[in-house]
C-alpha cells in the first residue's frame, strides 16, 4: 500500500472509524432555569447514509481480485466512498454548528426576557465565537476536499490504517490485534530544520 501520510486524519477530521456506521451526537436543551440557564439532554444515535458505499465489503473485494483493471476500479469506488464519507461528515458538523449558533440566539433572546439588561457572560461570547471561527473553518476543509474530488490521481493526505488493515488490527494475535513490527521511512527533514527543531540535542549528534 502507497500513502502520503502516516495520519488517519483529514484537517482534524478522525477518520479511523470511516467504514463503520456513523455516530451522530444530539443535543436537545430543555426549559429555563431559575439562573437563566438550560437543562440539556445528550444522546447517541447510528446513521449510515443509504448511499455510502459498504467499505469493509470493498475492501475485502480488493485483496481478493487478482485482475489489475479490475483492482484499479475497485479502488477508485473506495476513494470516492471516503471522499463522500468526509463531505458528509462535514456537512453534519456544518449543520450543528448552524444549529448550536441558533440556539445561542434564541437562548439570549429568552435571557433577556426574563432580564431586559441581561448581556452575555465572557464565557458564553467566547462559545459563541469559538463556533463562528469553526464554521468559517468548515468552509476552508470543504474547498480543499472539493480538490480532492475533482483530481482521483492526487495524492490523498491521509492514510486509513483501519480500512486497509483491518484484518490486522482487529484480528487478535498472541492476545492482541496490530503489528507485531512496523518499518518506516520517516519524512524527509533538512539538517536546518532538524537544528532549528532540536537545538543543542542536534548539535551533540
Amino acid at each position: 500500500m502507497q500513502g502520503n501520510s502516516l495520519l488517519e486524519s483529514f484537517e482534524g477530521l478522525d477518520l479511523s472509524t470511516i467504514s463503520e456506521p456513523s455516530r451522530v451526537g444530539i443535543t436537545l436543551l430543555g426549559s429555563d432555569q431559575g439562573d437563566m440557564g438550560f437543562t440539556s439532554k445528550q444522546f447517541e444515535i447510528v446513521a449510515t447514509p443509504k448511499s455510502r458505499e459498504d467499505l469493509a465489503a470493498l475492501q475485502q473485494k480488493y485483496f481478493l481480485l487478482h485482475d489489475p483493471e479490475a483492482k484499479a476500479q475497485i479502488r477508485q469506488r473506495i476513494d470516492r466512498a471516503v471522499l463522500h464519507a468526509i463531505h458528509d461528515e462535514l456537512k453534519r458538523r456544518r449543520e450543528w454548528l448552524e444549529a448550536s449558533l441558533d440556539n445561542w440566539q434564541r437562548g439570549l433572546a429568552r435571557k433577556r426576557k426574563l432580564k431586559k439588561d441581561y448581556e452575555p457572560s465572557a464565557r458564553e461570547l467566547k462559545s459563541r465565537d469559538a463556533m463562528q471561527v469553526e464554521l468559517g473553518a468548515l468552509a476552508d476543509k470543504k474547498a480543499k476536499l472539493h480538490t480532492l474530488l475533482e483530481n482521483p490521481r492526487a495524492e490523498r493526505p491521509f492514510f486509513l490504517w483501519h480500512l486497509w488493515f483491518r484484518h490486522i488490527l482487529n484480528a487478535p494475535h498472541r492476545g492482541r490485534g496490530g503489528f507485531d513490527i512496523v518499518i518506516a521511512n520517516p519524512p524527509y527533514i533538512s539538517a536546518i530544520d532538524y537544528k532549528n527543531a532540536f537545538g543543542d540535542a542536534a548539535r551533540d549528534e
